[in-house]
């Protein structure tokens, strides 16, 4: 619907700040091209050609570390009136459950 597009909003894309649909994370969420969490990177063939972190993070998977600074950079981005996929990390947030997930596994290979 055009009310998720406009008004236009800004997104950070990389390192720059572009312009976005307004409900950039109901738009995605509702595309088909992207199974699983919106929140979390999905790295497939055609992406893995594009950027050599895309690679790296095929190779080695999102780790604690990772999950922790999006959802850091999630509550920045939110803090500061852009937006943002906060609302993936919310209690019931499916990024929020893969965190929490992680702390877990984390907590259960530590030695005592």
């Amino acid at each position: 619907p055009l009310d998720a597009i406009r008004p236009l909003t800004t997104c950070q894309a990389f390192d720059r700040w572009v312009p976005c649909p307004r409900q950039a994370s109901w738009i995605l969420t509702h595309r088909a091209e992207y199974p699983g969490c919106i929140a979390l990177p999905l790295v497939n063939q055609v992406r893995l050609g594009f950027d050599s972190r895309n690679r790296d993070l095929a190779l080695r998977g999102l780790g604690l570390e990772d999950l922790r600074y999006l959802k850091a950079k999630a509550a920045w981005l939110h803090q500061r009136g852009h937006h943002s996929f906060q609302e993936q990390w919310s209690a019931a947030g499916c990024a929020q459950k893969q965190l929490e997930h992680l702390e877990f596994e984390a907590r259960m290979t530590k030695p005592h």
